[in-house]
Order: C-alpha cells, then sequence, then structure tokens
C-alpha cells in the first residue's frame, strides 16, 4: 500500500501537469470557437465562423448585413440555403425544413442562411449545421413600419397618417406578410399571439437563448465591429454599403399624433426591441467605449476605400445597369465604375445577388452529379 501511495505521489504532478496543458489546448477552443460576444481581442486559435443562420428581419439594415454574409460566403466557397425561385423560403408560413429537402444542391450541405424567411428554429436548425452562429438584427418598430409602407408605396393609396387615423388600424397584412408587429412576424411568433405580451416574453427569451447577437440598424457600424468578433472576422469582412435604405424624397414626418398612435399600435414589437436595445447596449459597454469608437472608426475608414476602390456611385446620380438596379427606386442603389468581382459584389443588390448564387451552386451540384431533375 504505501508503494502504491508513493508512485501516486509521483505521478500527481505529471497528471496536474497534462490536465493544465490539456485545459490551455482547449480553453482557446471553449472560448473562442464559438467567439465571445464582446469581451477581449480573439486568441490566435479563434477559428472563423462559417457556419451562420442570419434572420433576415424587414427593413432592419438587414440587407446590408446579407451582402456582407453573401461575400464572405462566395470568397470562401460556402454554400447558401436558397429558394429554387425569388427570394424568400416561405412568405406567410414559418420556414420548413421540407422547403429545400428536394432542391438540386441539398446534397451539397448548407453553411449560411441569409434569405427572408419566417423564423422556425428547430426547422432551421434541421438544416443547419450543429455549430451554427445564429445573428439577427431589429430597428426601432416606428421607424421600421414607415419606412416598409414607404417601400411598398402603400403611401400612393393613403398617406401613413390617414392609415393611422383609422379606426381600428387595419390588421390585414400587405401582400399577406407585411404589417403590424413585422420583427415578431419574422421571428415567427402565430398570427394570433402578436399583441399577446406574454407569448412576446417568451419569444424574447427564446431568442435571447438561441441568437448570438442582435444587431440594432439604428448603430449599424458598432453592430458589425460585434459582428466580426462574434464570427472572428477581420475587419474587411464586414465592410458593406447601405444598401435598400430609403432615398431622402422617400422620407415625410408624420405628425405628432400619428407617431404616438403607431407606437402604441406597434407595442409587442416595441417590447422585443427595447430588450434587445438594452442588452445590446450592456455588451457595447462590456467591449469597451474607447475600443468601440476604435474600431468603428477603422471601419468607416476601410469603407471609405472601398468606396474610392471602387469608385461606388448612388442611384441618385446615375442611371443604374440592370445588374444593380434595385427593386424599388425609393431605395439606395450602388453600382461601380471600376468593375472587379469584389465591387461588383458590394454593390450587387439582393435579388440579383440571390439569382448569382443560385446559377452557381446549380453548376456545384452538376458538377458532382447531383442534378436528378431535368427540370431543374
Amino acid at each position: 500500500m504505501k508503494y502504491f501511495q508513493r508512485q501516486m505521489l509521483l505521478l500527481l504532478p505529471g497528471v496536474t501537469l497534462l490536465s493544465l496543458l490539456v485545459y490551455l489546448s482547449d480553453g482557446p477552443k471553449r472560448l473562442f470557437g464559438r467567439p465571445d460576444s464582446t469581451a477581449g481581442e480573439p486568441a490566435a486559435a479563434c477559428r472563423p465562423q462559417v457556419n451562420i443562420g442570419f434572420l433576415k428581419t424587414h427593413k432592419c439594415a438587414s440587407t446590408t448585413i446579407q451582402n456582407i454574409l453573401f461575400r464572405f460566403g462566395l470568397r470562401h466557397n460556402l454554400t447558401f440555403v436558397l429558394p429554387l425561385t425569388g427570394n424568400y423560403l416561405g412568405r406567410r408560413e414559418p420556414f420548413n425544413a421540407e422547403l429545400v429537402r428536394d432542391l438540386p444542391w441539398h446534397a451539397l450541405g448548407y453553411n449560411i442562411l441569409a434569405v427572408h424567411n419566417r423564423w422556425d428554429h428547430a426547422q432551421v436548425a434541421r438544416v443547419m449545421p450543429a455549430n451554427t452562429t445564429y445573428v439577427t438584427a431589429l430597428r426601432d418598430p416606428a421607424a421600421a413600419f414607415q419606412s416598409m409602407y414607404a417601400y411598398l408605396e402603400q403611401d400612393r393609396v393613403e398617406p401613413l397618417s390617414a392609415f393611422l387615423e383609422r379606426e381600428p388600424i387595419p390588421e390585414e397584412r400587405f401582400f399577406g406578410v407585411l404589417g403590424r408587429n413585422q420583427m415578431l412576424w419574422d421571428l415567427g411568433l402565430p398570427a394570433d399571439r402578436l399583441t399577446d405580451f406574454a407569448a412576446v416574453r417568451r419569444l424574447v427569451a427564446d431568442t435571447e437563448r438561441r441568437f448570438r447577437l442582435v444587431m440594432i440598424a439604428e448603430r449599424l457600424d458598432e453592430s458589425l465591429v460585434l459582428l466580426k468578433h462574434a464570427l472572428c472576422w477581420r475587419i474587411e469582412d464586414v465592410v458593406g454599403l447601405r444598401l435598400n435604405s430609403r432615398t431622402a424624397a422617400a422620407h415625410s414626418a408624420l405628425p405628432r399624433r400619428a407617431r404616438v398612435r403607431l407606437k402604441r399600435w406597434l407595442a409587442a414589437d416595441y417590447l422585443l426591441y427595447s430588450h434587445f436595445l438594452a442588452l445590446f447596449e450592456r455588451r457595447v459597454a462590456e467591449f469597451g467605449a474607447a475600443r468601440m469608437r476604435r474600431e468603428v472608426a477603422e471601419l468607416r475608414a476601410v469603407n471609405e476605400r472601398a468606396l474610392e476602390r471602387c469608385d461606388m456611385e448612388s442611384s441618385e446620380r446615375a442611371t443604374m445597369q440592370p445588374d444593380f438596379a434595385t427593386f424599388s427606386e425609393r431605395v439606395y442603389g450602388f453600382q461601380p465604375r471600376t468593375h472587379s468581382e469584389w465591387c461588383d459584389s458590394l454593390a450587387r443588390p439582393e435579388l440579383q445577388f440571390v439569382d448569382l448564387l443560385r446559377k452557381r451552386q446549380l453548376r456545384m451540384a452538376q458538377g458532382q452529379g447531383l442534378l436528378f431533375n431535368s427540370t431543374t
């Protein structure tokens, strides 16, 4: 027994050292494999995330973020969850994994989901890798609704102020998709629960648990800095133009009474937004004010260099070529005078980009002998 005890005492320092080495080798992986959302510079072991699920909320700077994800995926030869046509994976009903099961590129597997859908986390998780990082973006609900109303050109039918004076304010969703408490709708809250505050609070808790980062559209530069760290990317990876934002001519002021009524009508969306705005503020504070100012300045400088490099012109000052024409004349578009794959992708609108990626994945599927359906 004494011999055994002596041997154990001799072994203990080695075991302790081995445990320490395992911790040090595995620690950075555990800490940064799914990177910390705010604090600390990424360690050397931090690996860029390539599996990303982005809930593309309507009128929340989401096209800018989508373009960033599309360009990253294209540059690194990643694959995308895409519909066979259009840019939506389901409009009225929540996402269902069966929507993509029979697509010609499904066997390729998926890295990035970044097209419009009504979120169903369990269904999304069925088609995305287990280590997917989930992110989304929110915006002040009244501003988002005003932008959406103008984008759909509903003000040509009825001014927003008049729409808000109706009693009650119409609940029917425009085109069956867009309307009251849009962010909750996009997050998948059932239509009959959009004003149920208990259901909203449950959804808020689920969203905080499932999404690595909830960005704030009004704080886009700071959001992109946090996204960079959450995904362990470089500053160059989050360069982006303010795509699909309303032009100055598409803005119109609302009377105070209409603004108050709109905010009350969107109270459930405000519960969601206020929670994540407060969370965002805490994350920025943890990140460090001085550090955030420094990285935002760096991002803006890199964006300026990109505009110069591509000799970019906006749609307000140019006749847009088909490859860069936006869906609506009421939003900003860009086109480069200096053409390159990188510059063209930076300015490419959503519909054209989705079509390009779809054709690319068809070629990839064909190259791997996956095109079993001649109709596709």
